[in-house]
C-alpha cells in the first residue's frame, strides 16, 4: 500500500511542479491485462495507468491534454514486448516529479 501512496504522491508532485505552458500528452491503448493510458510532455513519460476498472483509482483526462498516439509509440511496443515475455528491461524516458524543482534550485 505503500507504494501506491508513494506513487500517488510523486503524481501529485510531478503535477504541481509543471510550468502553466507545459503540453501533456496522453494516449490510450488495450493490452492483454487491460486498458493502459500513458501520460508525457516533451521531457518525458511522466504517468502509466492501468485501467483495470477496479478500485477507486480512476484517471480523468483533462481538456487541455492533447492525444498523440505516435508521442508514446516506442513506449507502448516495449510495454506490449514486456507483457508478451520478449522484455525485462525497459529504455523509456521518464521525467522524474522532482527534476524541475531541483534545477529551477540551482537556477
Amino acid at each position: 500500500m505503500a507504494t501506491i501512496q508513494s506513487y500517488a504522491a510523486l503524481c501529485l508532485w510531478n503535477s504541481l511542479t509543471k510550468e502553466v505552458d507545459d503540453i501533456m500528452y496522453y494516449t490510450r491503448f488495450d493490452s492483454p491485462l487491460c486498458e493502459i493510458i500513458l501520460v508525457g510532455d516533451g521531457d518525458g513519460l511522466t504517468n502509466l495507468h492501468l485501467n483495470t476498472g477496479e478500485g477507486k483509482r480512476k484517471i480523468e483526462i483533462p481538456e487541455d491534454w492533447v492525444l498523440n498516439h505516435d508521442f508514446f509509440e516506442d513506449t507502448i511496443k516495449q510495454i506490449k514486448e514486456y507483457i508478451c515475455g520478449k522484455r525485462i528491461r525497459f529504455n523509456v524516458k521518464f521525467e522524474s516529479p522532482g527534476y524541475r524543482l531541483s534545477a529551477k534550485s540551482l537556477a
